[in-house]
């Protein structure tokens, strides 16, 4: 996990040192003014040491972070600092990485991590952004590690000159002096600038309220019908691509909940990639699934199908 931190690439804009990698593309970014006005007045604010992008899968939470972190002129901050713990990055090898980067002598005992990556972040002015936060926590919230529940508790109980942005889909257990940001859909106006930008016709209006804005769903689909009708990516294909149901199960009434309507909206669009895929294409996808983590050439070739290995 060291050796994914150190190969981040590093981004640099005229005054500022950027490490990590989003490996986030903002170039379709659509809205989210209003959440970024809140970012920012609480980016500002000196007794605001920790602030938490919550929702569910899909919703933008890393999109919007990304998009303060690459915005140099939202904020003061000089350094900045990625780190995305989807595969359980254990918090020794990101605090080393950040003190080495913002250039601090990393300690030789590991309990003593904690208390200078807090010193190195009250030090100046910095911005950390920690990314998938629900990967390190247990059920309820609870932490999964010691010293990222005693990192997170001392720097929202002391703060400093920096702020700490943690995307997540669930809140942990901290103390209240912290900020939150519930993040759901895009408004209706900037779901259908977003289906425009990506190539998409038909009723844009009545798809994105059918979908609550739900970003990532938009671009799948969109996605799904610039593949299969790139000369004609309306959504009256969808029916053609076997979604003709999608309306239907999304406004029943069995369906409650806008989590619950999501999760079946994904299913349904991914289902429907998945049964244009070749049977070597699924093969190779469900063989590699059982990795977590980052997959090289080696692990992949191991995973195989056995009719690719005997070409």
């Amino acid at each position: 996990m060291l050796a994914l931190l150190e190969s981040s690439t590093k981004q640099e804009s005229p005054g500022v040192f950027k490490a990590g990698n989003p490996s986030k593309s903002l170039a379709n970014w659509q809205g989210r003014k209003a959440e970024i006005a809140d970012l920012k007045q609480w980016l500002n604010n000196p007794n605001i040491p920790l602030i938490g992008i919550e929702g569910i899968g899909g919703t933008g939470k890393s999109m919007l972070a990304a998009y303060i972190y690459e915005n140099v002129e939202i904020g003061n901050f000089r350094k900045r600092f990625w780190a995305d713990v989807s595969y359980g990055a254990v918090f020794s090898d990101v605090a080393t990485q950040v003190l080495q980067d913002f250039g601090f002598r990393v300690p030789n005992q590991e309990t003593e991590l904690v208390p200078a990556l807090v010193k190195c972040l009250q030090s100046g002015e910095y911005l950390l952004i920690i990314d998938n936060l629900e990967s390190l926590l247990k059920t309820n919230g609870f932490w999964g590690s010691q010293f990222y529940e005693e990192f997170f508790t001392t720097w929202v109980e002391c703060g400093g000159k920096s702020k700490v942005i943690v995307t997540t889909r669930e809140r942990p257990e901290l103390p209240k002096r912290w900020e939150w940001l519930p993040l759901s859909g895009l408004k209706i106006e900037d779901g259908i600038k977003l289906l425009t930008v990506l190539g998409i016709q038909g009723n844009l209006e009545e798809f994105v309220k059918l979908v609550d804005g739900y970003p990532l769903l938009l671009q799948f689909v969109a996605d799904l019908l610039k593949a299969e009708y790139p000369q004609d990516s309306n959504l009256n294909r969808l029916e053609s691509l076997g979604l003709g149901n999608l309306q239907q199960l999304l406004t029943d009434k069995k369906v409650v909940g806008v989590h619950r309507r999501e999760n079946v909206a994904m299913v349904l669009v991914l289902d429907a990639s998945w049964q244009r895929l070749s049977d070597f294409q699924k093969s190779l996808l469900q063989n590699i699934s059982v990795y977590r983590g980052i997959v090289n050439s080696q692990a992949a070739v191991a995973v195989l199908p056995d009719t690719a290995k005997k070409r």
